[in-house]
Parts: C-alpha cells; structure tokens; sequence
C-alpha cells in the first residue's frame, strides 16, 4: 500500500510541476511551443530517421531482436565508416523514475497497480522520444504501442488508435507473434526455471489473453513467427529492414 501511495504522489507531482512550469512559461513568453506543437516536432523527427520498434508479448524475444539490430546498425556503422547515431531503448526502462516505478507495479497483482504501471509505461516512452528523437538517425524500440494489451480487454482498441494518433508512427512496426506456451517456457527458462519472482502477466493464462488482444490491433505490423530459432527470426528481419541500404548514400568512394 506504501508503493501504490508513494507511486501515485510522484505521479501526480509530476503532472503538477510540469503545469506550474507551463503557467510561468507561458506568462513570460506568450510564444512558447503548446504540447500539439511539440507532438508534431517529434513525428516529423520520425519520418526523417529510421525508426524501428520490435513489439509481442512478454517472452517473445523483444529485447533479443532490438539488440541485434542495434549491434548490427553500429557494426554498418565501422564497414561503411559513418557515424550515424544509433540509440536503443527498452520499456520501461530503470534509467529514470517512470520506468522504475512500473517494473515495481508489475511485480504484483492488483488493478491499482497495474493503472499505475500503465500510467508511468506512457510517460517512460513520452520521454524516450523527447529526449531521444532529436539526436537519433536510428531509433530502436523494443515495446511501444502494444502496452495496451495489458489494460482491460475493452479498453485496448480504443487506447491504441488514440496513442497512435498522438505519438508518432514508426517506420517499422514488428510484432512477434509467439504461442504462449512457448513464451513462457522462455520466461521459466530466462528464470532458472523458477516460477518466483515473476511479474504480474507472467504466466500462460495472462500471456493468452495478451496475444489475442495484440493480435486485433497488429493487423498493420509485420507480423514475424517469433515460435522459430532466434537466429531465423533475426534473418527475417534483417531482410525486411535491410540495413545495408541506408548507408549506401554515404558510404566512402
């Protein structure tokens, strides 16, 4: 109870300070940027760099895959001798409060919690793409939009379809369609066959209905069989994003 009351006062004393500052903001200087104008910086930022968020449910190898790219663009990035800014990010991340406070909310159950996990998830990946879209010719995400499909099944359509309208759409969109048994045969695997210490939808029953709610809102992803040998999945990807071609252009003569 001391976590949900600590978690919702930083939340809510974030909120409040960033609408003090707005107010003196916008009192000194009646010009600054609103938040649509801001939105609007970002997603033009997206269109002009490479951006790629690897997606699925829990298991499915995110982290795995969004690595690999990343090394794979920095390795272009010492063949074709350019020094094209790569940066990976991985939510929700423990390099700031939000991503901290969320990984504590999923280690138990409870509706309260889980609100609050996906209140500080939005705002772990508001600031990845502030901090990170200005200063990115290549951006990876290992999760993004299918956040989602851990709030209550009503609610996942119309969630999606409004954070896809307000944050900016990748370039490539992947999800990694597994089957849950094998997703948490991974998880158990990943810890040490330990059924402790797992999070909240760590388990086969969660992972079902999470896969069939990310399955109604992929529909527009390249969808990758993430049931096959990671090395397969990995040349599957590499073929579609092929990543050579974006250093041709700058590759030394």
């Amino acid at each position: 109870m001391c976590f949900v009351k600590s978690s919702l006062k930083i939340i809510v004393d974030f909120f409040q300070r960033t609408r003090i500052s707005r107010l003196k903001k916008n009192h000194k200087n009646n010009q600054s940027e609103s938040m649509s104008k801001l939105i609007w910086k970002l997603t033009i930022l997206c269109v002009i760099m490479i951006f790629i968020v690897i997606d699925g449910i829990d298991g499915s190898g995110k982290d795995t895959q969004a690595k690999f790219i990343y090394e794979k663009y920095i390795e272009r990035n010492n063949n074709f001798q350019t020094n094209k800014i790569v940066n990976l990010r991985s939510h929700p991340e423990s390099d700031n409060i939000f991503g901290k406070i969320c990984h504590n909310a999923l280690s138990k159950k409870g509706t309260l919690r889980i609100f609050i996990a996906g209140i500080c998830y939005i705002l772990d990946i508001i600031r990845s793409l502030i901090l990170y879209c200005p200063k990115s010719d290549i951006l990876i995400f290992s999760r993004y939009l299918l956040g989602v499909i851990y709030i209550p099944h009503p609610l996942v359509k119309i969630s999606y379809v409004f954070l896809n309208f307000i944050l900016p759409t990748p370039e490539y969109m992947f999800f990694l369609d597994i089957h849950p048994q094998e997703a948490m045969e991974r998880i158990l695997k990943r810890n040490n066959h330990e059924s402790t210490n797992l999070q909240a939808f760590e388990n086969e029953k969660s992972l079902k209905k999470c896969r069939k709610k990310a399955i109604l809102i992929t529909k527009n992803w390249k969808k990758i069989n993430a049931n096959k040998n990671q090395d397969k999945i990995r040349e599957e990807i590499e073929c579609i994003l092929d990543i050579n071609q974006c250093y041709y252009s700058t590759s030394p003569k």
